[in-house]
């Protein structure tokens, strides 16, 4: 950069007599101004990038599109970034989704930007939107609570891009911004976007520079304070108001959060006075300026993990590259790597096992991150992927087969993913399920498909076997299943609706070609075709919002659940019931399964009886636990043990209240009793005197 370019940035605001100082100072070739931002935006420049960009455009110069890719990043508000970009030459819309995929934004501004991307393409794309662009918007319609701007551009994006899908889940999380009553409001505020986007970029320019120092923040003197009467600092012998009082009043215009330090000094050496509060307030572009061997010890935890947290996964693996290896750089290295594995960043992947194995072998590299490094070698990842699924057919363990199976979603195969998660769904503990099938609820967002997925039928079915929901306390637990329960139905009545509709229509189109006799009758038909179409467009618009209340619905069943749980166990309930006893006291510490066969299931006398006698939510899940056990899923023996005074009789609980009693013979499964925990004191005496 041009010296006086450089200390007129380092000594101005952003303000109007600035921006025309530095209009002055530009290049007159285009590809040197473009070479200057490129400059700025590498050297994460705010200010810099700022001046120059809007001193260019407002001068009329070419301003390319690409510059937004690390610029939209430095951009300080979404309104900027409309401004700016509105009046940018090139691939905007492709700039932007790029500028997406670069590294975390503030949440206006990312709205703003798939805003920028729909309107750009129905004003001068005919509507065609760039690929991922669905997606990626369906994605942020998942965040949980947006703000009004936020939501507002959000809004306004579904609207231009016309796609129900991303509707539907922002209609779930922002409820107030979607509905055919708020809908010409959200045009609204979107064509005046657009209005002020157009705007002459000077409009929004402050006309005077800003005369407060700081917002929203603590500034620290950039100088020290004295008398004016003082001898000047400088060591001149002179009065400090006949010295350096002028110049010094000057700089105090530019401190910074940094006691002596100008926002210049602090941009040419950003890890000066670094504290644990401004590392968390810093913004990405400053983050990523940070040199990790001048972040102190004790902050380079928090800083790999707010650099890993923003993607900013170059910047994590220099860390790792460039300082001593260590216990704790392998718990970080660990972090890292998964992040990378999900973000599929192959380079990234190359330089982390490189650097680990610089210090030390690597024995236990996650099937994921192979599957990654193997992905341009066909061979070596499908022997991957055979490896992967072996391990998955041998592993009883939750957390591997969980581990396991995301990693293959994370894989560029994601629908062979989707696959192998639904297929553990019913294996896997509930926690271990629920969080699986949220990754294929993101993962389906990816691929554009309808947000819910066919297989939350079996989770909802585990639910509803696993939870008793007898008792006053929990009827905020009957409600969420009988919620749960209507959603579903719907959601199963409008697939049935659109397989109609689709088979309908695709019979209507087969038909032969009309005759001549018959052409009078074609627009008619064609009529048809069209409100047909329509219609089933309808449908699908509506399946998306029902799928996506669905999934609220089944976290609101989780969550009442993990309520009443908390209730049924909490202190209170921790006391042992009258004639409980201390229940662990009586079992021995549980033990691995393993591989488990088939057995047949036999039932004591009587026991038709006792599953009588008992809540019928209680009967119906033992009979379901039985069923589990007898078809050795890994799953049904997590929790089983065995009681210390009856060798070979196992326990397994059936709700908080319930407890079933067995033995585990070769071929069958020997139901011993189902009792209410209260009583299993008298049951074991009983048990131990039949001997």
């Amino acid at each position: 950069m041009d010296p006086q370019l450089r200390t007129l940035i380092d000594h101005s605001k952003y303000y109007q007599g600035a921006v025309r100082e530095v209009a002055a100072l530009l290049p007159a070739a285009d590809e040197e101004l473009s070479a200057l931002i490129a400059e700025a935006t590498a050297a994460g420049d705010q200010l810099a990038f700022m001046l120059i960009t809007t001193a260019a455009l407002d001068a009329g110069r070419r301003v390319g599109a690409e510059h937004l890719m690390d610029g939209t990043g430095l951009m300080p508000g979404a309104i900027w970034l409309g401004a700016l970009a509105w009046k940018m030459e090139g691939d905007v819309p492709g700039a932007l989704m790029a500028a997406m995929t670069r590294g975390v934004l503030s949440r206006e501004v990312h709205a703003c930007a798939l805003f920028i991307v729909a309107a750009w393409c129905a004003e001068g794309r005919g509507g065609g939107l760039p690929a991922g662009f669905v997606a990626e918007a369906r994605l942020f319609a998942r965040l949980k609570g947006l703000k009004m701007e936020a939501a507002a551009y959000m809004a306004a994006a579904a609207l231009k891009a016309g796609d129900e899908g991303i509707r539907a889940v922002l209609a779930h999380n922002s409820p107030a911004f979607v509905s055919e009553k708020v809908d010409p409001l959200t045009a609204t505020f979107g064509q005046t976007r657009l209005k002020h986007f157009a705007a002459p970029v000077m409009t929004l320019v402050p006309a005077a520079a800003e005369t407060a120092l700081a917002q929203g923040r603590t500034m620290r003197r950039s100088v020290e304070k004295l008398g004016r009467n003082d001898l000047c600092h400088c060591g001149s012998g002179q009065k400090y108001k006949r010295c350096c009082f002028g110049k010094d009043q000057e700089r105090l215009h530019f401190s910074s959060e940094v006691a002596g330090k100008t926002h210049a000094e602090l941009r040419a050496e950003p890890e000066a006075g670094l504290t644990e509060s401004r590392l968390k307030a810093l913004p990405v572009f400053e983050l990523a300026r940070l040199d990790p061997r001048k972040v102190p010890e004790t902050l380079r935890r928090s800083y790999i993990t707010h650099v890993t947290g923003f993607q900013l996964l170059d910047r994590a693996v220099e860390y790792f590259e460039v300082l001593d290896w260590s216990e704790e750089r392998g718990k970080e290295w660990d972090f890292v790597l998964f992040v990378v594995m999900r973000e599929q960043r192959k380079e990234i992947a190359e330089r982390m096992v490189a650097v680990r194995t610089r210090h030390e072998p690597v024995h236990d590299l996650r099937d994921g991150i192979r599957l990654l490094l193997a992905r341009d070698d066909p061979a070596a990842e499908l022997r991957v992927f055979e490896e992967t699924a072996a391990k998955i057919l041998r592993a009883t363990d939750p957390d591997e087969l969980e581990t396991l199976a995301y990693g293959v979603l994370c894989s560029r195969c994601t629908a062979l993913g989707i696959v192998i998660c639904r297929s553990l769904l019913p294996l896997l503990p509930r926690k271990e399920a629920a969080f699986l099938l949220e990754q294929i609820l993101e993962t389906r967002d990816k691929l554009n498909l309808p947000p819910d997925d066919p297989f939350s039928d079996v989770l909802e079915k585990r639910l509803a076997e696993e939870t008793l929901d007898e008792g006053t306390d929990a009827a905020a637990l009957r409600t969420a299943r009988q919620r749960l329960d209507a959603k579903a139905a719907e959601v199963r009545e409008l697939n049935e609706k659109i397989a109609r509709q689709h088979r309908e229509l695709e019979r209507r189109e087969r038909r032969p070609a009309a005759s001549p006799q018959d052409a009078p009758h074609a627009p008619a038909d064609d009529s048809g075709l069209r409100e047909m179409r329509f219609k089933l467009e309808q449908l699908k618009g509506t399946l998306n919002e029902r799928s996506v209340e669905r999934t609220a619905l089944r976290r609101e069943l989780e969550k009442a659940r993990e309520d009443l749980d908390a209730l049924r166990h909490g202190p209170a309930a921790a006391a042992p019931a009258e004639n409980g006893g201390d229940e662990e006291a009586h079992y021995l510490p549980e033990e691995p399964a393993g591989n488990q066969p088939l057995r047949l299931p036999e039932f004591p006398p009587k026991f038709r009886e006792t599953l009588g006698a008992l809540p019928r939510q209680a009967a119906r899940a033992a009979l379901a636990m039985i069923g589990r056990l007898a078809g050795g899923e890994p799953a049904a023996f997590a929790g089983v043990v065995q009681l210390r005074a009856c060798p070979g009789i196992l326990r397994q609980r059936i709700g908080s209240e319930h407890r079933l009693l067995f033995r585990l013979l070769p071929d069958r499964v020997q139901v011993v009793d189902l009792i209410n925990r209260r009583d299993l004191d008298r049951r074991i005496k009983s048990l131990r005197a039949a001997g």
